[in-house]
């Protein structure tokens, strides 16, 4: 498995001075149906040892460590992390990874 940022990202991470970013999942319940999501959130280096010890699995990018929260994820062997801006909110978008596979 190999992971990529985008420069985009990686120039963010920098900036903020950021160590990782963390993948975990969210379920939503809903009336018809129910849906699980991935959220992700940027941690420095102290929050970041403190999942580590909590047992996050740990992966390295190219800009920065991916902590997975969540178990039972869906791996590619390619995943790819890039940095969208909607309004000024920072979102990462991930490609190669997932809660669920159909």
């Amino acid at each position: 498995m190999h992971i990529n940022f985008d420069k985009k990202l990686t120039d963010y991470i920098k900036k903020k001075g950021y160590a990782a970013i963390t993948v975990d999942v969210i379920n939503c319940v809903g009336c018809c149906a129910d849906t699980s999501e991935l959220a992700t959130a940027f941690v420095k280096a102290e929050r970041a040892e403190e999942l580590k010890a909590k047992g996050a699995a740990v992966h390295e990018g190219d800009g920065a460590e991916v902590l997975i929260l969540a178990k039972g994820l869906y791996y590619e062997d390619e995943i790819t992390f890039s940095l969208r801006n909607f309004f000024g909110a920072k979102d990462v978008n991930i490609e190669g990874l997932s809660a669920f596979k159909l």
